[in-house]
């Protein structure tokens, strides 16, 4: 398939440059959008970088809040394909949690889905043992662990 050059890049705008008062633009640019062609009216435009218009092929499968959290979490183990979690509360199998996992440190930081595999009542909480959607690499998981 061939493929489109991007549109030049430009620096962000300094602060005062974005908030030109009320603005509006077209929504959407994927075939089938049903935003597509709406206009929408913003008061200031606060992002550090430019969005582009995504071609017709791209998609979205799916979109949903987080809706609670389990409390306090600490994490007990980890390999490149899931997690051990102590948490506060209750979480049910098969319920997909979103984890920070994070080693300042190192300078490590990522946000990984893990779907929950077991719940396992214990002293003051639950051992949660899930498996990523997305495993880790070698390097991210060593960071973790060494």
């Amino acid at each position: 398939m061939p493929t489109r050059p991007l549109p030049a890049l430009r620096p962000p705008p300094a602060v005062a440059d974005r908030v030109s008062g009320v603005r509006g633009w077209l929504a959407g640019g994927a075939a089938g959008n049903s935003f597509k062609g709406q206009l929408m009216t913003v008061a200031t435009d606060l992002r550090a970088a430019e969005r582009f218009a995504v071609n017709g092929g791209t998609s979205c499968s799916f979109a949903f809040p987080v809706v609670e959290t389990p409390g306090p979490v600490k994490v007990r183990d980890v390999s490149m394909h899931g997690v051990g979690l102590l948490v506060a509360r209750r979480v049910e199998v098969g319920s997909l949690l979103a984890v920070g996992l994070a080693n300042p440190e190192k300078g490590f930081a990522r946000t990984v889905l893990v779907r929950v595999a077991h719940v396992t009542p214990g002293a003051g909480g639950f051992l949660v043992g899930g498996s990523f959607l997305t495993p880790l690499t070698y390097q991210e998981m060593t960071t973790l662990v060494l």
